[in-house]
C-alpha cells in the first residue's frame, strides 16, 4: 500500500532497491491472475470488451500533466494493436476519487477513451460525467451477493 502512492518514478526505484535486497534468484514465474495477449485476444473472440488501466499502472494525479497523457496513449496505442480491436474504456489505476483529477481526465480524452471507470461506488445516470463513471469492486473472496449487503449495510450505518 505505501508503494502504491509514490509516483511512478519513485516507486519503480523503491522496487529495484528491494529486488536488489532481496536477491531474488531465477526468472520471474508467470502469474496466473494475469492474461497474456492469447488469452485477451480470446476474449475479444467470445465479445468481451476490453479497456485499458495504463501502462505503469501509476496512481494518475500523482504524475505529471504530460507522463499522464504518454502513459495513456501509449496503453491504448498498445492493445489495439495487439488486439485489433478499438479501445475506448479507461479503468483508473486504484481508482478512488482522489486518484484522478482534471489532467487525468484530459489525458483520457487526448488517449482517445469515450469513458473512464473509478472503483468509487454510486450509480451510473445519463448526468454522470463520461469520464468520472462509479464502479462496484467484487472481491473474489467476498462475492457478488456479499459485496452487495456490505454496501447496503455501510448505506444504513453511516
Amino acid at each position: 500500500e505505501r508503494l502504491k502512492v509514490l509516483d511512478r518514478v519513485t516507486r519503480e526505484q523503491q522496487v529495484d532497491a528491494y529486488l536488489d535486497l532481496l536477491e531474488p534468484r531465477g526468472q520471474a514465474g508467470q502469474n496466473r491472475l494475469f492474461l497474456d495477449w492469447d488469452g485477451a485476444g480470446e476474449l475479444v473472440r467470445r465479445g468481451f470488451t476490453v479497456g485499458s488501466h495504463s501502462m505503469r499502472h501509476a496512481i494518475l494525479s500523482r504524475e505529471d500533466p504530460q507522463e499522464q497523457a504518454t502513459d495513456l496513449i501509449s496503453s491504448r496505442r498498445r492493445l489495439e494493436a495487439e488486439l485489433d480491436v478499438p479501445v475506448n474504456l479507461l479503468a483508473y489505476p486504484n481508482g478512488k476519487r482522489a486518484d484522478y483529477d482534471a489532467h487525468t481526465i484530459r489525458a483520457a480524452a487526448l488517449a482517445g477513451h469515450k469513458h473512464a471507470l473509478g472503483a468509487h461506488a454510486g450509480l451510473n445516470r445519463p448526468s454522470t460525467p463520461p469520464y468520472a463513471h462509479p464502479r462496484l469492486f467484487v472481491e473474489s473472496h467476498r462475492g457478488f451477493l456479499n459485496t452487495i449487503v456490505q454496501r447496503i449495510h455501510l448505506r444504513l450505518v453511516a
